[in-house]
């Protein structure tokens, strides 16, 4: 894990989780399988303290990794580490191994005796996914060096072309988890970066390592299906498959990354998938198992975590006092009800899951206030925070590039050229429905699969036409005549809702900044007018409106002008898009419209967002896409490898 590793072990506990009786998987491995154990209790292994003779000693854990996003898992946490991994006297680049195949022409991991691939993170919990992103920011590296090589040839030594190339790789991880990853997950942008701070001492506190960061184990699937570039099953593999050697060689990458692109990963909640429940650390049914779900409960005992209420007072959350305000829903409520003797005695990990999720996003309020807390604190207390101009090097332009590089481009431009790939990673869209254009309006365009619009002038006043194919979903069009993204973009937003007369609300807001929330304008200030033409129906919403080319406290749309669009074709809830934004230059007289003509135009294309495994394959993550993998210390807990997972622009 890039920014929690807890390697040390300390006092094992023969008697660590009790194994009911009518547990058969367990039973069967340690009663009556080949295990030695003739009782019916799980060991725990716990964590190692630097404390642990005293008394009263610090038993929550020693993190050996930094607190910093700086890609150690790809180049690893010691020097030994790295020097395993550089290719020396190769301008400056990494190992990687070389294929007879399109994809493996670009390079894949070197493996040990046991088929391991060989990266910066050495854990026995990883799984080809957390290894497929390891592998796509080892050939970046890998191509930047080759880019710099033609500009600086003999002139640079080995050091200075991997020092420049991991400089670039750390820089597009942290944008790609805090603009992608972070907004989707949480469902609304973290606080703007607004410079680096002394004042805050950089660590990772205890709650969020033993809890918060625990969520995706509630995220991953028994099974995933791997496909072809055309999305045909090529295998269903399941979670233990995942640790087989060489999966990567065999499927490739662009095959692998579509599969995780394609699978719905699961909700964040109380459930747990069974392979969890019964997890092989080691590949093979007569290997001992682990149930991930009750050993992060007793992990969170060992680490001394506050009950759930008292979590949510230290993060400054009203206390809850009966089950219904915990979760909407009626099982989840029996359950909890079922398990503890009132809401006072739940425990934190359990009562953070069962929680109804907030701002559209992933998580309940006490796993997002954690979030956010330990994100913002991780961002701001790096001094070489790649946004931190006159500490990392970054100029301007480079911050620019940095910020319109998505992950998907980094995917693209290290994988064979045909490969194919959703235009969100993020989320799995929904079916786009063809929609037939009306004659009535002079101009059209397709903004985005399952998501168009047509205009005409009528005299003063220009009316839109747009529809989605979606009757849940929310959607934006904002126009700029600065050219200035986000920032005073004037807004017209929609979204789905059951109590307006013909199915859509939509109101005028105002563009803050990039990574910031748009501002709602009051009443006196509202100049769209949805009209009859608006109709939801069939599983498509078209929206007719009607705004003037020139308003008070506006800018005229006469002329060459800025669009910004952003739209979830899955949530009317107005909450982070995902991915789904994009900006267009357009004339709404002529009807002419283009995409990015130029450098400067370039630079206005997303500027934040993503969900899920990838973040915490080389945080990576956090989740997205569709796993989070294991944390922990000994082969009995797993290393939590994130991925998944803002606010409209």
């Amino acid at each position: 894990m890039d920014i929690v590793v807890s390697p040390l072990k300390g006092d094992v506990y023969p008697q660590g989780v009790y194994i009911p009786q009518d547990d058969a998987a367990y039973l069967s491995s340690y009663i009556n399988g080949p295990s030695v154990n003739t009782f019916a209790y799980l060991p725990l292994v716990a964590s190692h303290s630097f404390n642990r003779s005293e008394p009263a000693g610090n038993y929550t854990g020693v993190n050996s990794a930094t607190t910093f996003l700086d890609a150690s898992t790809i180049y690893g946490n010691t020097e030994e580490q790295l020097q395993e991994l550089r290719d020396f006297g190769n301008n400056g680049k990494m190992k990687l191994s070389g294929y007879n195949t399109p994809d493996g022409q670009f390079g894949y991991p070197r493996t040990d005796p046991e088929g391991n691939v060989i990266v910066g993170i050495k854990a026995k919990t990883k799984n080809v996914f957390t290894d497929l992103f390891s592998t796509i920011f080892l050939r970046e590296h890998n191509r930047i060096c080759t880019e710099l090589t033609a500009i600086h040839g003999n002139d640079w030594n080995d050091d200075q072309y991997f020092q420049e190339a991991r400089r670039w790789v750390i820089a597009y991880i942290q944008k790609i988890t805090y603009y992608e990853y972070l907004g989707t997950a949480l469902g609304v942008p973290l606080p703007p970066y607004s410079g680096y701070r002394t004042d805050i001492r950089p660590a990772i506190d205890t709650f969020f390592a033993s809890v918060t960061f625990r969520y995706g184990h509630s995220e991953i699937s028994d099974f995933y299906n791997i496909v072809n570039g055309k999305g045909d099953l090529l295998a269903k593999l399941s979670l233990h498959d995942l640790k087989v050697p060489n999966l990567i060689a065999t499927y490739g990458v662009p095959s692998l990354v579509l599969s995780l692109a394609l699978q719905l990963q699961e909700e964040v909640d109380v459930y747990f998938s069974e392979f969890m429940r019964s997890y092989h650390t080691v590949p093979g049914p007569t290997t001992p198992a682990v149930d991930i779900a009750a050993l992060d409960i007793v992990r969170s005992r060992d680490h001394g975590i506050p009950l759930y209420n008292d979590a949510r007072e230290a993060f400054g959350l009203p206390r809850k006092t009966s089950w219904a305000q915990m979760s909407s829903d009626p099982d989840v409520q029996q359950k909890l009800q079922n398990t503890y003797a009132s809401v006072d005695q739940v425990e934190a990990l359990m009562g953070g899951l069962a929680e109804d999720h907030i701002n559209g996003g992933n998580y309940g309020e006490l796993i997002s206030a954690s979030f956010v807390e330990t994100w913002t604190r991780i961002r701001d207390t790096d001094r070489f925070w790649y946004e931190n101009k006159e500490v990392s090097g970054f100029s301007d332009d480079d911050l620019s590039k940095i910020h319109t590089t998505r992950l998907l481009d980094i995917i693209k431009r290290n994988t064979p050229p045909d490969s194919v790939y959703p235009d969100n990673l993020w989320f799995v869209q929904p079916p786009a429905i063809p929609v037939s254009l009306n004659n009535e309006y002079g101009y059209s365009v397709l903004l985005a699969d399952g998501f168009s619009m047509q205009w005409k002038i009528d005299g003063t006043d220009v009316v839109f036409l747009i529809t989605v194919s979606s009757i849940n979903s929310w959607f934006g069009i904002g126009f700029n005549p600065d050219g200035a993204a986000m920032k005073n973009t004037d807004m017209m937003i929609f979204w789905n809702s059951n109590d307006a007369n013909n199915g859509v609300v939509g109101e005028n807001f105002k563009g803050v900044d990039r990574a910031v929330k748009p501002r709602e304008l009051p009443p006196d200030d509202q100049i769209i007018k949805i009209t009859d033409g608006t109709n939801v129906a069939n599983g498509i919403t078209t929206v007719e409106v009607r705004r003037p080319l020139s308003a008070k406290n506006r800018k005229t749309l006469v002329g060459q002008i800025e669009m910004v669009y952003a739209w979830n074709l899955n949530s009317r809830v107005l909450a982070y898009h995902g991915g789904n934004r994009n900006t267009k230059m357009i004339n709404l007289i002529t009807g002419e419209s283009a995409g990015f003509v130029n450098d400067k135009e370039k630079r206005l294309l997303l500027m934040h967002g993503i969900v899920m495994f990838i973040i915490w394959g080389i945080l990576f993550p956090g989740s997205v896409w569709i796993v989070r993998y294991l944390r922990h210390i000994d082969s009995y807990v797993l290393l939590l490898c994130f991925l998944k997972n803002l606010s409209v622009e």
